[in-house]
């Protein structure tokens, strides 16, 4: 899936494997996305909703990898 030209399935991924590690991440500190154009170039609102769809790919991996579904959501802030 693409959204404003950014792979919102790879960084999804990207996200749900490093959260394991520092659960205080965000999407907006990965710095592959930071670093590209098509996502600085977008309004406040439009990164807000990229991050969002990233939170939500990043809690499907996790989920599918057998992670409790309801501590996911928390972590991820998707509630």
């Amino acid at each position: 899936m693409r959204r404003y030209g950014i792979d919102i399935t790879r960084f999804g991924r990207l996200f749900a494997e490093r959260v394991l590690k520092d659960v205080t991440l965000r999407p907006e500190a990965l710095p592959e996305l930071a670093r590209l154009k098509p996502y600085r170039e977008q309004h406040v609102e439009a990164r807000m909703g990229i991050d969002h769809a990233i939170r939500e790919e990043a809690g499907k991996v996790l989920v599918a990898a057998g992670h409790c579904k309801a501590k996911v959501r928390r972590v991820l802030r998707l509630n």
